[in-house]
């Protein structure tokens, strides 16, 4: 059967917000708080498993709301990483992971932004395709343009600092 959890809504404009829903683990003062582990059951044989869909809700007349996915800070140590990965398969072809901004049709689509952290020495970002008998091919370009001009690609390295 299904489960559902749902907040209050709102019936009047009295309110203007509806209730929330929070899952959380326990809090720990000096060890290791709990994880929470969110997924969909097994499927022995026959059809796939089931899917995950986290989405915010839609809205008419506003701007919906945002998705994140944040690992904790920390004051003192690592903070954790975040891993976003298709499942690996035992032949035919492994699960896919696009990434994309929204689509606009009356508007400017969504931005995609790819930026490592800020600290004394900036993050790395490396864009590979892994090692295999045949590797797969990296790809990078702008779109096509129907009538204007399509955009710019751009590759530049920092300026550095007078030692």
């Amino acid at each position: 059967g299904d489960f559902v959890v749902r907040a209050g809504s709102i019936i009047s404009d009295g309110n203007p917000s509806a209730g929330s829903v929070s899952i959380e683990s326990g809090h720990s003062g000096t060890g290791q708080s709990g994880d929470v582990t969110i997924q969909s059951g097994d499927q022995e044989s026959g059809e796939r498993s089931g899917a995950l869909d986290f989405k915010s809700g839609s809205t008419s007349t506003s701007r919906s709301g945002d998705v994140k996915l944040s690992s904790g800070d920390s004051g003192e140590s690592t903070t954790g990483d975040i891993q976003i990965a298709a499942g690996a398969g035992q032949s035919g072809s492994s699960g896919s992971i696009h990434i994309s901004g929204g689509s606009n049709a009356g508007g400017a689509g969504g931005q995609l932004s790819l930026t490592s952290g800020v600290g004394l020495e900036s993050g790395a970002v490396t864009v590979v395709s892994a090692d295999s008998v045949q590797s797969g091919t990296v790809s990078v370009g702008s779109g096509t343009a129907t009538i204007d001009n399509s955009g710019d690609l751009s590759l530049l390295s920092g300026e550095a600092g007078h030692a």
